[in-house]
């Protein structure tokens, strides 16, 4: 953990800025707290642009850029205390898939993905109370009933 926070310069990253093209490709919105005073992010998954992000940006840029969201929520979550005055530490997700074309799953996307998905479980998995998929219309094709 601590290999991959200096490798990626993590500790800085609050003061890094994630190019606005590369966000317009990824949209997702924090859009205020649950019950308990946790963040809640909106991942605009569907909208999102993987493979355009892939090929004008590269894996590294876009890791970098949800790092960058995670690092957020977790300053926003510094200050937040529950109902019981317990220190918040875990953030919640909406992941709404509208709009989601298997078109976007190149090699390289798929690659970057399955990163993505390795680093996170490694370094912010801890960070998760919940996640939520809505308007998910291919589940049917992945899990026919």
């Amino acid at each position: 953990h601590m290999k991959w926070r200096e490798e990626g310069d993590i500790d800085n990253i609050k003061l890094w800025e994630a190019p606005q093209d590369l966000k317009d490709l990824l949209p997702e919105q924090f859009i205020g707290f649950d019950h308990t005073n946790s963040p809640v992010l909106l991942i605009l998954f569907g909208k999102w642009d993987l493979k355009k992000a892939e090929q004008e940006f590269g894996q590294d840029m876009i890791l970098r850029c949800k790092w960058k969201t995670f690092n957020s929520l977790k300053e926003s979550m510094k200050n937040q205390r529950t109902p019981k005055d317990i220190p918040v530490t875990q953030a919640c997700f909406i992941n709404d898939l509208e709009g989601l074309s298997f078109r976007q799953l190149t090699l390289p996307v798929l690659r970057g993905i399955a990163e993505y998905g390795r680093q996170f479980e490694a370094n912010f998995a801890e960070t998760m109370k919940i996640n939520v998929v809505i308007n998910d219309e291919h589940s049917e094709i992945v899990h026919p009933k």
